[in-house]
């Protein structure tokens, strides 16, 4: 079975300096022929996502985020999504990309409460502007920590009502196996980041793969803040 491919393409959050609120807007980029091919489609359209916001924001060049991804101003959380959306349909990539989400929602609640676009939001509410972009745009694939990492109940919920959506835990899980095998439990998630260095040693991470592909979890091998 061949991998999907998340690629960074827009930033914000702890990553960047725009008015974004979401750390991540990824391409989710599914294998048809050869993981070349489909890097080389990644590439192809990262450079004209890069031409139509230079041109559309009247910038020579773009300011790019801790990860390469774009670190430019937005109308609001959602115009990402709807710019990555279009621009995939226009190249006609649609059976292929989907779009992928790294809400990373520590960073903009506290307890249960959420400050998104100067609004303070309840996990219910929060939970209704997932929705809302997924019901705009046919693409949305996942949201990887949707909400804060002790807010069991947004977790909850996501994952019973949005059933379609991949929901993945990050700071929620840290590539752990007690905290992931908890996860399952408690139904929150249906994947997992990886990342060695997030727990220790190759070993625990080893444990933390087993754990997680023997309850069925999509597994995302992962870079560490600041790489590319």
């Amino acid at each position: 079975k061949k991998p999907a491919i998340f690629a960074n393409f827009i930033e914000g959050g702890a990553h960047a300096k725009n008015n974004l609120a979401i750390q991540e807007y990824l391409v989710v980029a599914r294998t048809k022929n050869s993981i070349q091919d489909t890097i080389q489609k990644l590439i192809t359209l990262y450079r004209k996502l890069h031409t139509q916001i230079e041109k559309d924001h009247g910038l020579r060049k773009l300011p790019i985020g801790d990860e390469g991804g774009i670190d430019e101003q937005f109308k609001n959380n959602f115009e990402p999504i709807q710019i990555l959306d279009k621009l995939i349909h226009s190249e006609g990539l649609q059976g292929e990309f989907g779009i992928g989400l790294d809400a990373a929602a520590n960073h903009f609640g506290k307890g249960r409460e959420y400050a998104l676009e100067e609004k303070k939001l309840t996990n219910k509410e929060l939970l209704r502007t997932y929705k809302t972009y997924k019901e705009k745009t046919d693409l949305l694939y996942s949201i990887e920590d949707p909400f804060g990492e002790k807010d069991m109940e947004g977790f909850k919920e996501i994952q019973a009502e949005c059933k379609n959506l991949l929901i993945i835990g990050d700071d929620l899980t840290t590539t752990d196996h007690e905290a992931i095998e908890k996860a399952v439990k408690e139904k929150l998630i249906t994947g997992v980041i990886i990342k060695p260095n997030q727990i220790g040693t190759v070993t625990e991470t080893c444990k933390a793969l087993q754990v997680a592909k023997k309850n069925n979890l999509k597994t995302i091998i992962s870079h560490r803040a600041g790489e590319t």
